[in-house]
């Protein structure tokens, strides 16, 4: 018999926790042992629905605080008030606490609207206060069903086209006259499909792909904007363009064939005076140059985009543009559902890419190499293509040919189930209808996961420097790095990060971003505990909210299976929990 020697191994693991990249807009000075404050998990949210919200920051490590024995939080309706030390709105006094998270707001009732500022010191463990952290803010959104006034409208079905059939996505404006610039003014859009906001011509956010995921028959979202900075005195116009999202056919709660919004625009007049914009049925609407492609629901057809250039408008959004000619508004009656703040990180753009190579395809056309596998956008260069002549877009993130499903006829097509020659597309496309111009093309309404893209419908090859690709997740912050002397540990480490931030686009984490895009909750339980430690935000405290809301989720036998996966217990696919 052999013997069996043991060979000592000594590897080397550095794990950090603490914010590994804080977030720009934290409460942070250098040497403040109280920063980076957060309500909700969030950097000073705006219109937040919880009524008595939770307040948390970190000690830094710099002001030589290892715990904190005891803290005070002020909270004030003012910078003036709180600068003074006044909590007009809450002082909480010395509590005796070493604790630094999920303190409740204890102060005086809110109201919708209300704008909150916020600071916090901490005594150490030598019994002496810190100096008070930097200010922070947070403002309620719309509490009850009353303060909404806005209608919902969207583009009613042009004359000829059948009940069922995805309409272009619309842009919609209203032009009004302020007498004055407000001290303040603040928009709340809350749409059933995605949704951009302008004003006088200018997007007021970097979000994308917004709001977060909800299932319309439970729940809709709405996202708050502090937008006075773009407000002039006279004329104004704000703006909004709408995209299909998961309002579609065939998922709970939908009932019209094009995206619908609610918004209002709440102004403060320096006088004290109100003002307002609602959505009615005085609001103008055009179709634009986009259209979406597919099916827009599970298995395998989530499509894209049709783009047609010759139906762009430039200036559609901005203050000398002459819109008598645009239809009105059509008021709709939506299914009922529970009103709610999107209570996460929105979606961003955290990644730039640019493609390694373009090489022809033997069947047919070119592909585009973007060196890695992301989730999100491609923008592309394209030369001037004639009037009505199209360019089609496949995207896949593997050139494997399609193989059958493990015991399956090998005669039947595979689980991507492509019926074109490009291997693992899953349908995803987007087409690009030329004006006789050169343009430049990129998603906007929808997203793909992908590494390659076949271009069809040019005779040249696109150059490698006209392909971009843009990485799209939720914007949680990273809360802590692994390293280790063993480089395969590493890189397991940064895949399987890279895969859950590619899986967490809308505030949920999907089956995969090509094919299903559900949430499951066992593809969240497997994903949770090696990727908490790392990753830190609203989102990742979403995962312990117990109502079933996401698309195409299930409820799993009453469990709340989120929740589930914090306590470290399996649960099956099927049973996602979100938002």
């Amino acid at each position: 018999m052999k013997s069996i020697r043991l060979i000592p191994v000594v590897l080397a693991i550095v794990f950090t926790l603490g914010p590994a990249t804080p977030p720009s807009d934290s409460a942070q000075t250098s040497g403040a042992a109280v920063q980076e404050l957060r309500c909700e998990y969030l950097v000073s949210p705006s219109g937040i629905d919880v009524e008595n919200p939770r307040l948390s920051w970190v000690l830094s490590p710099a002001a030589g605080i290892r715990a904190s024995s005891a803290y005070r939080i002020l909270a004030a309706s003012s910078l003036d008030a709180l600068g003074k030390e006044q909590g007009d709105l809450w002082d909480s006094g010395r509590v005796a606490s070493q604790d630094t998270t999920w303190i409740p707001y204890a102060g005086r009732k809110l109201e919708s609207g209300q704008r909150v500022y916020w600071k916090a010191r901490v005594w150490g463990e030598n019994g002496k206060a810190s100096p008070w952290s930097e200010p922070a803010t947070w403002s309620m959104g719309l509490l009850r069903s009353s303060d909404w006034r806005g209608k919902w409208i969207g583009e009613r079905r042009p004359d000829g086209v059948a009940e069922g059939t995805p309409l272009r996505f619309p842009w919609l404006r209203k032009t009004f006259t302020l007498r004055a610039k407000p001290s303040r003014a603040v928009a709340y859009v809350n749409p059933l499909g995605y949704y951009e906001l302008y004003i006088n011509g200018k997007k007021v956010d970097d979000h994308v792909l917004s709001p977060a995921v909800s299932d319309y028959s439970k729940r809709n979202l709405y996202v708050t904007h502090e937008v006075a900075d773009y407000l002039v005195p006279g004329k104004n116009v704000v703006a909004l363009w709408l995209g299909r999202g998961w309002y579609v056919r065939g998922h709970p709660g939908v009932v019209h064939d094009g995206p619908l919004v609610r918004a209002q625009l709440n102004m403060t007049m320096p006088d004290g005076s109100a003002a307002e914009v609602v959505t009615d049925e005085t609001w103008k609407l055009r179709e634009s140059h986009l259209a979406p492609i597919g099916r827009g629901t599970a298995f395998g057809d989530y499509g894209g985009e049709r783009w047609d250039a010759s139906r762009e408008l430039p200036g559609w959004n901005g203050l000398d543009l002459d819109d008598s000619t645009w239809q009105t508004a059509a008021v709709f009656d939506p299914a009922p559902a529970t009103t709610a703040a999107q209570m996460v990180e929105p979606n961003r753009v955290v990644e730039k890419l640019e493609a390694v190579r373009v090489e022809p395809y033997a069947q047919g056309g070119w592909v585009i190499d973007m060196g890695k596998n992301f989730v999100g956008w491609l923008e592309l260069k394209l030369p001037a293509l004639p009037k009505g002549a199209a360019v089609k877009l496949e995207y896949s993130d593997q050139m494997e040919p399609d193989k059958p499903a493990p015991g399956a006829d090998a005669s039947r097509p595979g689980r991507a189930r492509n019926p074109n020659a490009f291997p693992n597309s899953h349908n995803q496309r987007d087409e690009i209808v030329g004006n006789g111009e050169a343009l430049t093309f990129r998603s906007r309404f929808n997203y793909h996961g992908f590494r390659y893209v076949r271009v069809l419908g040019t005779d040249a090859p696109p150059a490698v420097g006209d392909a971009t690709g843009y990485f799209i997740r939720t914007a949680y912050d990273r809360a802590g790095e692994f390293a280790s002397s063993d480089e395969l540990l590493n890189q397991i480490h940064r895949m399987v990060t890279r895969t859950y931030e590619a899986l967490t686009l809308g505030g949920y984490v999907v089956d995969c971003p090509t094919r299903e895009r559900l949430g499951y909750g066992g593809d969240a339980g497997t994903s949770f505990d090696p990727t908490k430690w790392t990753n830190a935000g609203a989102v990742i405290d979403a995962l312990g909210l117990n109502e079933p809301s996401a698309p195409n989720s299930a409820d799993f036998d009453g469990v709340d299976a989120l929740t589930t996966v914090q306590l470290n217990t399996s649960t099956a696919a099927g049973s996602g929990y979100v938002l």
